[in-house]
């Protein structure tokens, strides 16, 4: 189980996993479509992943090294 004290580098693929974010940030939060089906972590990993390039492209000189 991630916790806060885990140690990550920008040559991480994803500045945090799917996982990480549900179990730090998202506990206690129900992510369902209309069915009633969860979100799949291959939705959030795409959330990440745009996020780390809107931020590439606001920010000068930040890159992402994504391995």
């Amino acid at each position: 189980m991630p916790n806060a004290h885990n140690i990550r580098t920008l040559n991480d693929t994803d500045v945090i996993t799917a996982t990480e974010l549900r179990a730090l940030y998202l506990f206690g939060v129900t992510l369902k479509d209309g069915d009633g089906n969860d979100m799949p972590d291959s939705t959030l990993t795409h959330y990440i992943k745009s996020a780390m390039r809107w931020l590439e492209a606001e920010i000068p000189g930040l890159i992402f090294n994504e391995s």
